[in-house]
């Protein structure tokens, strides 16, 4: 009897054993192999921000276009997201906005309108045909460079002939909320054009100083 109780203990020793030792191989392995995980977050830039965006276009612009060397032509698109609005930081409370104690209307002068952002989509290529000399050839960062310039001038040419973002469009949303919001106290407001802008030109500005 008492031999068959000690082959039961040396048993249950032997998988206690077994069991610390996966225990201890799986604690002190992981610390060996396994991954770890470092994030690091930083602060980059933390500034107040003055822009008031007002009106939002989505602009679709195709370009077709040939090579003669290498050969190739291809048709591609591209929609353009612009943001227009005020830069607030332009206002002079004192002069810029004014309230008549008899009429308790609010004046607002605003300053000239600006593109406050311009992002473009990824390219859809609708048509594309190349010889066997441009497919050889590897895009590079400076074609790709060239083809967005063609982009930004085709956006600009194309709303140049268009008014598109003239002050009443630019005002609506000010009018519907802030103005609404005051009116609605018994205080009309009204927003009268400043310095005048060429928006065009402010578009083209925008895309040179990039």
């Amino acid at each position: 009897m008492w031999q068959g109780v000690k082959i039961w203990l040396r048993l249950a020793a032997a998988v206690l054993l077994l069991a610390l030792g996966g225990y201890a191989g799986f604690r002190f392995g992981s610390r060996l192999t396994g991954s770890k995980t470092d994030i690091r977050m930083v602060k980059l830039s933390d500034l107040p921000v003055a822009e008031l965006a007002t009106r939002e276009l989505c602009w679709k612009v195709v370009i077709h276009e040939k090579e003669n060397f290498p050969a190739r032509e291809y048709v591609v698109s591209k929609i353009a997201t612009i943001k227009a609005g005020f830069d607030l930081t332009e206002l002079d409370a004192a002069h810029s906005i004014r309230f008549d104690a008899d009429t308790r209307r609010v004046t607002v002068t605003l300053p000239a309108p600006k593109v406050l952002s311009v992002s473009w989509s990824e390219p859809d290529i609708l048509y594309e045909v190349h010889s066997l000399a441009a497919a050889a050839l590897t895009k590079s960062n400076a074609d790709e460079k060239i083809r967005q310039a063609k982009f930004n001038a085709a956006l600009c040419a194309d709303l140049e002939t268009r008014n598109i973002f003239d002050f009443d469009r630019l005002t609506e949303g000010l009018k519907n909320t802030i103005g609404g919001f005051f009116a609605s106290h018994g205080c009309p407001v009204e927003f009268v054009q400043g310095k005048r802008g060429d928006f065009s030109a402010a578009l083209r500005d925008y895309f040179d100083q990039r």
